[in-house]
């Protein structure tokens, strides 16, 4: 039996890599306080006289804010991981963009595994990192929703069904996961839909309400029987395949993949369920990374560029 992860929103959209313009408009805030700050001093001018070494270095880090500004790739260009962005917290959900993951779990011989997908080595954002199936909500999935659950208010279930055909060509089905082709893949669904109950959500991130790019994501896993290979698409997917969590974590401390954050954190603690069944009762805790993590593990599990 296997479990997905798919999520309304994937890591891209939730972390703002979509948005250049909202970096650059971020960086060019940053340089012009600086040089209100470094303006005000220059008018005080302290009889110590340390001032000059301190305005120099102020002048210096607002030209090189405002040459990312002006730089062609400046959108592109990966920030420092900032841990406050995966802090669970309360806020306005009508403000924030709702993301979602789903995990596809089934039971394999060594325990549970789960669907995973390596992005692809042209993606903008974390290229050849594993993660899981997923995406942002569209409009479109309130009315799968209502089709297939009767409320469009499960829009994010039905954004994960649809992100998991999109990007491993596996539908879910009312009789379980199977095969897709573009031809036929919500075709399936709408002649089968699943039980809204076999989607159990798993883990809820929201960022705070002082992180720029917000984001609300939900996370779902649902079990399916063995016999069905995924697919990448070819597109935003490499690769898609099947591979328990421990497993998958031996091959990250050997280097052989790359893992962010969030994902890494996930697949630790499903690494601790010994069947599906204790996959699909875990209720996940998030955090952001403590400082003996920030200090020992690989930078590339914090910084896409490293």
């Amino acid at each position: 039996m296997r479990v997905t992860d798919t999520a309304a929103q994937d890591d891209e959209a939730l972390l703002g890599a979509d948005h250049p313009e909202q970096v650059d408009a971020e960086l060019q805030a940053l340089a012009d306080e600086l040089r209100r700050v470094l303006a005000a001093a220059v008018q005080v001018r302290p009889v110590a006289g340390d001032l000059v070494p301190h305005t120099a270095t102020a002048r210096a880090l607002a030209d090189a804010l405002e040459a990312l500004v002006a730089a062609p790739s400046a959108g592109a260009v990966a920030r420092p991981y900032d841990p406050n962005r995966f802090n669970p917290v309360s806020g306005s959900a009508s403000a924030v963009a709702p993301p979602l993951r789903m995990w596809t779990v089934t039971e394999g011989p060594d325990g549970p595994e789960v669907l995973v997908v390596e992005r692809s080595s042209a993606s903008r954002f974390l290229p050849g990192y594993v993660a899981f199936p997923g995406g942002a909500v569209d409009a479109e999935d309130s009315g799968l929703a209502a089709r297939w659950f009767g409320d469009p208010a499960d829009a994010a279930r039905a954004a994960a069904i649809r992100e998991l055909i999109e990007e491993a060509n596996v539908a879910i089905t009312g009789s379980g996961a199977r095969r897709v082709t573009a031809s036929d893949a919500l075709a399936c669904v709408d002649a089968e839909p699943p039980r809204r109950e076999a989607f159990h959500e798993i883990a809820h991130w929201v960022a705070p309400e002082d992180v720029p790019v917000r984001f609300d994501a939900r996370f779902f896993a649902v079990a399916v029987d063995r016999g069905v290979e995924p697919v990448a698409d070819g597109g935003e997917t490499a690769a898609a395949w099947w591979m328990s969590p421990r497993t998958l974590l031996d091959e990250w401390s050997r280097s052989a993949r790359k893992l962010y954050w969030p994902t890494w954190l996930t697949m630790h603690e499903l690494a601790r369920c010994d069947s599906v069944e204790a996959l699909l009762s875990l209720r996940m805790e998030t955090r952001e990374p403590g400082d003996d993590e920030l200090a020992t593990m690989p930078p590339s599990v914090f910084w896409q560029d490293r």
